[in-house]
């Protein structure tokens, strides 16, 4: 086969790679999310109606985790005849892809993530909190008023890596952040990766979800991610699920996501 043939069999399988309507696909799986998430509202949760809604969504992300799976097959079996062409490039390739132009949706109209290596910390600062830059005010005595394990881990990172203050803010009746960073509500989350499940896309998106219900507790969310495998792909696609989902455009100001290897910082903007 010469390397011409080879160089179109390879343009033509990233053009069917494109052609995976994985966008489309995730774009449906968070329309019957937040269907679901509606009618358990109205009926609760135990209703057979709900029941069925979620066995959907199941099938759903189970459809999305096969597409993604068959554009990597096809993606990798482009790479291998694109490196058996040389430098051959084919032309007039036709496009599978070619369809309506994607509807604008609200994460697309908004500034994009900045991720970036987690920095380690300058030698001077150890676990003395006489070495850090800010500081924690945490000097609750039940632990109503104290912070978790957790807030506490998320707090110590804060102080250590910037001249942040953070208090804990004392528990309440109604939906509070966890603390204030230099007067700013913030909300803290952990994930966790139980029986070796890896989070992803769906679980960064369950997570800012229930920091946003019933009004909210802070739209300054932070989610350590530390200790799991989460990827910065399935941090970007959780947020981006999240503000595309109806009603939720405006609701977050910024969203702080640490993994095991990347930083994830998104604010707004004006």
């Amino acid at each position: 086969m010469s390397d011409h043939t080879i160089g179109g069999q390879a343009e033509a399988l990233r053009l069917s790679a494109d052609a995976v309507p994985l966008t489309y696909a995730n774009a449906l799986c968070d329309t019957i999310e937040v269907l679901r998430d509606h009618l358990a509202a109205i009926l609760g949760t135990n209703d057979e109606i709900v029941s069925e809604a979620h066995r959907i969504a199941e099938t759903a992300a189970d459809i999305v985790r096969a597409l993604a799976t068959l554009r990597a097959k096809i993606e990798n079996a482009g790479n291998y005849h694109h490196g058996s062409a040389g430098a051959h490039r084919p032309t007039n390739i036709p496009n599978p892809t070619a369809r309506p132009q994607t509807l604008d949706r609200p994460y697309d109209r908004l500034p994009k993530p900045l991720i970036s290596k987690p920095q380690p910390l300058p030698a001077e600062v150890t676990d003395d909190p006489a070495t850090w830059p800010g500081r924690i005010e945490d000097s609750g005595t039940t632990d109503e008023q104290r912070f978790s394990a957790d807030e506490a881990s998320v707090a110590k990172r804060l102080a250590q890596t910037g001249r942040n203050i953070v208090r804990r803010l004392p528990t309440s009746d109604r939906r509070t952040a966890d603390a204030t960073v230099n007067g700013h509500a913030v909300e803290f989350k952990t994930l966790q990766q139980k029986d070796g499940k890896i989070p992803t896309r769906k679980t960064v998106k369950k997570m800012l979800r229930n920091s946003q219900k019933n009004g909210g507790q802070s739209s300054d969310v932070i989610i350590d991610a530390r200790r799991t495998g989460l990827t910065q792909d399935d941090a970007v696609s959780g947020l981006k699920a999240f503000v595309n989902a109806p009603g939720n455009e405006s609701k977050l100001t910024r969203v702080r996501i640490w993994g095991k290897n990347f930083d994830f910082n998104w604010r707004r903007g004006s």
